[in-house]
Parts: C-alpha cells; structure tokens; sequence
C-alpha cells in the first residue's frame, strides 16, 4: 500500500522545487494524513525529498519537495520563522 501512495506523492512532486513545494494538507487529500506522513518520512530518511517547516504566528505548516535530479537531499529540517 505505501508502495503506491509513494508513487502518488513523486507524481504529485514531480514538478515541485524548494521555491514551489506542495503543503502536507494538499498531498494528504483523498488520504489518511497519518498515512502520507508516515511515507513522506521514509522518502525523507531516504533522501528522496525534502521539507520546510514553515512558522507564521501560531500557526505551523511543513511543504516538502523533490530532491533534485541525481542529488540527494540533505538530512535536514529547517524551521523558518515568517512575519506575522
């Protein structure tokens, strides 16, 4: 099962970059959430994509990206912390 969702979430990511990533919420439609992010975290220890979470108030959200074509994505989580 996860082998498919994977496959649904490079499909969704295929075009994506760090300056057009994809919210959680939106690779989460038509899915349990728990699921999603349970496959986006073993593509992430993968190296497969990467993550931003973003701070903006009191409200957080985390947008993830495909890792670049041949490189790997840095084992990294980056908090950035936005104007409110």
């Amino acid at each position: 099962m996860l082998t498919s969702l994977k496959n649904e979430i490079r499909a969704a990511l295929a075009n994506t970059s760090s300056q057009r990533p994809v919210d959680t919420d939106v690779l989460a439609t038509g899915h349990r959430r728990s699921r999603v992010e349970a496959a986006l975290m073993e593509m992430y220890q993968a190296n497969e994509v990467c993550c931003c979470k973003l701070t903006k108030g009191s409200s957080e959200r985390v947008v993830w990206w495909i890792g670049g074509a041949g490189a790997f994505a840095p084992i990294t989580y980056r908090t950035l912390r936005m104007a409110a």
